[in-house]
């Protein structure tokens, strides 16, 4: 890693060794032929939890921002500044996760501590901006209140262009809230929180739909569920994705068909709320199908399907008549079929695979 912007990379490498210090980081600069020995960090804890590398006071020099496992109910931060490839302390805390990012809008990376409650303190995300010279400037905001677990922490950007910090996290009772953090003047706000201390309500489901930049504009959507008409005792719902603006408003980015089952989603168009619904059929070994409806002009036509075929015979049934493929992942091929409307929905194959997508396996924070 270029630490200094010289153009010559150093080496740091991460060791656990014998004694009262286990956890060292030796760095190492480019002396020509050879590597020497520039500096050893030592530091205690279990191991290594992660390590981060950013300039955060826009010196020109890299920071390193590492995470140590302390034990396996404690993680502690620290930062480091390598001006000369010699280490000072710049910060430390305790966290639950670590967040690098442009939050204060200055063009230089900030570092957000996202960390859980315990019998001292209640949950909260502490915002550290670094000066390029005297000490780091902190902000602290409470997280939703009984908020035990985190599922995902995604920085990002408001509908209204600010930074925020989005944080999934799981209350007691099994649901889903996501709290969303920005700046505002010169204090870290939990914009979607009801009450100071309170619980996020416009962003609590009891869905397992995480935060994410579902229309990849930048600006993470928190998916709420809605319920689909029903056509029998089996219930379906839709994902409605909202923005946020800088003062905790909701804004309507799309909506969504979820199979979570068969790994895919689809978007649904806006003027088809209220009246379109699906259900589930799987009548054919190796062939589930999803069908669309609607109940435009009072009765229920049905307008499209999409399959799910695995197995031996998966590619024969894939051509079948007016069907069309629109992806094969690993012996599945995914396919749709656009049924007559009686004149009441207009939609086409180039529709279809603009509105369909796989649901993409991501890291539980966001990485």
């Amino acid at each position: 890693m270029d630490f200094d912007g010289d153009g010559a990379e150093e080496v740091i490498s991460f060791f656990i060794l014998p004694g009262d210090n286990p956890l060292k980081i030796y760095i190492f600069r480019d002396a020509g032929h050879d590597y020497e020995l520039a500096d050893i960090i030592e530091s205690v804890g279990a191991n290594f939890e992660s390590a981060r590398y950013a300039d955060l006071d826009g010196d020109g020099v890299l920071e390193l921002i590492v995470g140590h496992l302390v034990s396996p109910a404690l993680r502690s931060m620290t930062v480091y500044s390598i001006r000369g490839l010699t280490h000072t302390k710049l910060a430390e805390a305790v966290y639950s996760a670590l967040s690098v990012y442009d939050f204060t809008g200055d063009g230089r990376d900030d570092l957000a501590v996202t960390r859980l409650s315990s019998s001292e303190f209640p949950g909260e995300v502490e915002l550290f901006s670094f000066p390029r010279s005297g000490e780091p400037i902190s902000y602290t905001a409470q997280l939703s209140f009984g908020v035990e677990s985190l599922v995902r922490v995604l920085p990002g950007r408001l509908a209204t262009g600010e930074s925020a910090l989005f944080v999934d996290g799981k209350p007691s009772g099994g649901a889903l809230v996501t709290d969303v953090f920005t700046v505002t003047g010169s204090a870290l706000k939990n914009i979607s929180v009801s009450t100071p201390g309170g619980v996020s309500m416009s962003t609590l489901r009891d869905v397992p739909v995480y935060t994410a930049d579902i229309n990849r504009d930048g600006a993470p959507d928190v998916p709420m569920p809605r319920l689909l008409p029903q056509q029998s005792d089996a219930r379906y719902y839709a994902y409605d994705w909202y923005t946020f603006t800088a003062d905790g408003m909701r804004r309507l980015a799309l909506s969504t068909f979820h199979n979570e089952s068969d790994g895919w989603y689809f978007i649904l168009r806006p003027e088809w709320r209220g009246y379109v619904t699906v259900r589930r059929e799987s009548h054919i070994a190796g062939e589930r199908t999803i069908i669309f409806s609607h109940t435009a002009g009072g009765a229920l036509t049905d307008f499209l399907k999409i399959y799910t075929l695995t197995g031996e015979n998966s590619e024969n049934r894939e051509r079948l008549p007016n069907r069309f493929r629109l992806y094969h992942d690993w012996g599945t091929i995914y396919a749709a079929e656009i049924l007559d409307s009686g004149g009441q929905i207009s939609i086409t194959e180039s529709d279809v695979n603009g509105a369909f997508s796989r649901i993409v396996e991501e890291w539980s924070f966001g990485s």
